[in-house]
């Protein structure tokens, strides 16, 4: 055979070996961080997150509130597939460093968590308010209605959580790094969407 034909076996042979050195490059990026070391900006798709696994993500709050007096929030949106399946926390350098249970004995919280995403319902019928409350006749230790527990307490009244859609919206005094740590601790494989969205917020590298 001809010496050019050798040629052009080795540089399709090169090529291929280029293409699937992409692929295997392009997986990798398109994984979140398991360590907050790694932590970046989030995924443009959907994720899967397996039972016990924890992925860490990473932004840069700017403030910008000194001549305004009120900073700018930051929003950290997360959907899942299924009600429960994950939640986050949010942290800073600062909180990490924390102990993880101070001299008093009180265990370390984040300096936030994704809350159910809440809702007003425009159908909330107020004629049901009076049913309801007779339903719950409960007393306290004064002998008066206690309706603390009643499903239709007025701090509930129209309002319909969505399980499946967790949000934290903060803001901080000065410049600042926050990591949002997304935790699966349920026994199955979870599917999430995470977005971190506003005028103070940039990502690493950015």
């Amino acid at each position: 055979m001809s010496t050019l034909f050798y040629k052009l076996i080795r540089v399709a042979l090169s090529t291929t070996l280029l293409l699937s050195a992409a692929v295997l490059t392009a997986t990798a990026v398109a994984l979140p961080s398991t360590t907050r070391a790694d932590a970046g900006a989030p995924l443009v798709d959907s994720v899967i997150i397996e039972p016990g696994v924890v992925h860490w993500y990473k932004f840069k709050y700017q403030y910008d509130g000194s001549k305004s007096g009120q900073a700018s929030e930051a929003t950290v949106l997360l959907k899942m597939d299924a009600a429960n399946c994950v939640g986050f926390d949010v942290e800073t350098p600062g909180s990490l460093a924390a102990p993880a249970v101070d001299e008093n004995g009180k265990k370390r919280e984040p300096v936030g968590r994704g809350s159910p995403l809440t809702r007003k319902e425009a159908d909330f019928d107020k004629a049901n308010e009076a049913t309801s409350a007779e339903d719950a006749e409960d007393t306290n230790n004064n002998g008066e209605i206690d309706d603390s527990e009643n499903p239709y307490n007025q701090q509930e009244h129209g309002v319909v959580k969505n399980e499946q859609v967790l949000v934290w919206v903060g803001s901080a005094g000065a410049k600042e790094t926050f990591y949002v740590v997304v935790k699966n601790r349920s026994s199955a494989a979870c599917a999430y969407k995470l977005t971190i969205s506003g005028p103070p917020v940039s990502f690493p590298g950015n």
